[in-house]
């Protein structure tokens, strides 16, 4: 299996409706793309200061399904029209078990 974890930092000027609808619009890939095995998305609860404002974590069986996974159209339009208009960066790795 292979994990795919990304930490977006929110734009201070995201509204929460905007950023409701990205995690919405990533929630909607795991129904959309045959190549994913699981998806958590969701904000982070507010527990330690400095943390990332969204957090993503994608499981796919390997590096080719997560290739597919990314170069998807779905993900692509899912990215361009939600997610970037409300971060103003990401870190992301892939974790190979």
């Amino acid at each position: 299996m292979l994990r795919h974890m990304v930490l977006f930092d929110l734009a201070d000027d995201a509204d929460d409706a905007a950023v409701d609808a990205a995690v919405a619009a990533l929630r909607g890939l795991a129904e959309e793309i045959d190549e994913v095995v699981e998806l958590h998305v969701g904000r982070d609860a507010g527990l330690a200061e400095g943390n990332a404002g969204l957090a993503l974590l994608v499981v796919t069986a390997d590096a080719q399904a997560w290739r597919a996974y990314q170069a998807h159209p779905a993900h692509q339009e899912v990215v361009t029209q939600h997610v970037r208009p409300v971060v103003t960066g990401r870190t992301a790795a892939q974790l190979v078990e």
